[in-house]
C-alpha cells in the first residue's frame, strides 16, 4: 500500500513538472527564420518594420498610406547641410576637372617632350584636344601649334588666327616664338625667320596695348638686332618703352629691363642715332628694376659714359 502511494505521488509530480514546462515553452516567442535559414531576432524585426503614416493628398479628401522608414525619421547629426545650386555646380566642375582625359593626355605629351619624342608628344596633344573642351585641351592646342612651328611646319598662321578672341593673341605669340626657335635651331629652313618677323609685326600692330602685343614688339626688336638690322629694330623698342607701365616686383610679365638695355646699347653704338644722353637715361631705367640681371652692367656703363662719353655724334 505504501509503495503504491509513493509511486502515485511520484507520477503526479512528474506530470505537474511536464505541464508547467510545456506552459512556459508555449509562452516564449516563436523563433522566425529568413529565406536563408538565419534566425531573425524580435528586436531586429521590430526595428526593421516600417511605420505606416497617412498623408492627405492635395485637393482630395481621401488619405493614402505611406511607408516611412524609421531611419529616415531620425535626424542624423552628421548629415551635411544642403548646398546651393551654385555650390553644386562649382563642385561638379571641380570634380570634372580633377583628372580628365584631356589632362592625362597633356601630361603624357609633356613626358614625351622631355625625352625629345616630338611625334609621340604631338599624337597625345591631338588626343587631348579630341577628348573635350577645357583649359587642358586649350593648352594642348597652343602647345601643338608651338611645336609644329618649332620644327618648321608651314601654313600654320590661319590656324592661329582662327582662335577665339580670348586666345587669339596668345596663339599668335606662341606661333611666332615657335618660328623664332626654328630660326635659331634650323639654319636650313630660312622661312622660319621671315615667318617669325611677319607674325611678331602682325601681333604688335593688331593689339599694341595688350601684354602679347608688347611682348611681340620687344621680341621683334631683338630679332632684328640679331639680324644686324638696328635701324629697323629701334622704333619697335621705343614704341613699347615709351608707354611702359611698371608692375610690382615679382609680378612682371614684360621684360622692360631687357628692352631698356637693348635701347641703351643702340644709342651708345657709333652710328647715326648715337646719343650718349639717351643711352645714360635708358641705363638708369634699368636700375629701377631691383631684380634685373642687367643692374651691374647698367651701372658700369653709366659711369663709363659719364667719364668718356662725347654726347651726340652726327654724320
Amino acid at each position: 500500500m505504501k509503495n503504491f502511494i509513493g509511486s502515485f505521488m511520484l507520477a503526479f509530480l512528474v506530470t505537474s513538472l511536464a505541464t508547467s514546462l510545456v506552459t512556459s515553452l508555449a509562452a516564449l516567442p516563436k523563433k522566425r527564420y529568413d529565406e536563408r535559414g538565419n534566425p531573425i531576432s524580435s528586436n531586429a524585426s521590430a526595428t526593421a518594420a516600417p511605420q505606416v503614416t497617412t498623408t492627405e493628398s492635395k485637393g482630395q479628401g481621401a488619405t493614402r498610406p505611406t511607408q516611412v522608414s524609421p531611419a529616415s525619421s531620425a535626424v542624423n547629426p552628421t548629415t551635411p547641410e544642403a548646398t546651393s545650386p551654385t555650390e553644386e555646380a562649382e563642385g561638379a566642375e571641380e570634380a570634372a576637372l580633377a583628372n580628365p582625359l584631356t589632362k592625362v593626355y597633356l601630361e603624357n605629351a609633356r613626358l614625351y617632350l622631355r625625352s625629345e619624342r616630338l611625334d609621340k608628344a604631338l599624337e597625345f596633344l591631338k588626343k587631348s584636344q579630341e577628348a573635350g573642351e577645357d583649359p587642358f585641351s586649350q593648352e594642348a592646342r597652343l602647345l601643338s601649334l608651338t611645336l609644329r612651328a618649332g620644327r618648321g611646319d608651314t601654313d600654320l598662321f590661319q590656324e592661329a588666327d582662327a582662335f577665339d578672341e580670348k586666345l587669339k593673341n596668345q596663339a599668335l605669340l606662341r606661333l611666332a616664338r615657335g618660328y623664332d626657335t626654328c630660326m635659331h635651331r634650323m639654319s636650313k629652313k630660312p622661312h622660319c625667320a621671315s615667318e617669325a618677323e611677319r607674325i611678331y609685326a602682325y601681333l604688335s600692330e593688331l593689339s599694341p596695348r595688350s601684354t602679347e602685343g608688347k611682348l611681340a614688339s620687344l621680341a621683334l626688336g631683338q630679332l632684328l638686332l640679331d639680324a644686324g638690322r638696328a635701324e629697323a629694330a629701334l622704333p619697335h623698342l621705343v614704341s613699347v618703352l615709351q608707354n611702359e607701365k611698371r608692375a610690382p616686383q615679382g609680378q612682371r610679365q614684360i621684360p622692360y629691363d631687357h628692352g631698356w638695355m637693348q635701347l641703351a646699347r643702340l644709342y651708345e653704338r657709333p652710328w647715326y642715332h648715337r646719343d650718349v644722353h639717351k643711352a645714360v637715361h635708358a641705363y638708369k631705367q634699368v636700375l629701377k628694376y631691383a631684380d634685373s640681371p642687367y643692374t651691374a652692367e647698367a651701372k658700369e656703363r653709366i659711369e663709363y659714359l659719364k667719364r668718356f662719353g662725347t654726347g651726340v655724334t652726327l654724320p
